[in-house]
């Protein structure tokens, strides 16, 4: 769902290729539609934070355990 390139001729070559190829565009565009709807909504952000507190407050619970 992107344009990759190293140096810029790469690139503007891959700017070009997209440019020349409509179709291709659209298939970026929906691959990039679809990273967006799975990892970047408000909701999907907000459930990977949740996660990621229940996990730290899991581990710190069992470091206090251990200790």
């Amino acid at each position: 769902n992107a344009l990759l390139g190293e140096t810029g001729e790469e690139i503007a070559a891959l700017v070009e290729r997209a440019y020349r190829a409509p179709e291709l565009r659209k298939q970026i565009g929906r691959g990039a539609r679809e990273t967006y709807e799975t990892k970047y909504r408000p909701d999907a952000v907000a459930l990977a934070l949740i996660k990621c507190g229940e996990t730290a407050l899991s581990d710190a619970q069992t470091e206090d355990l251990i200790k």
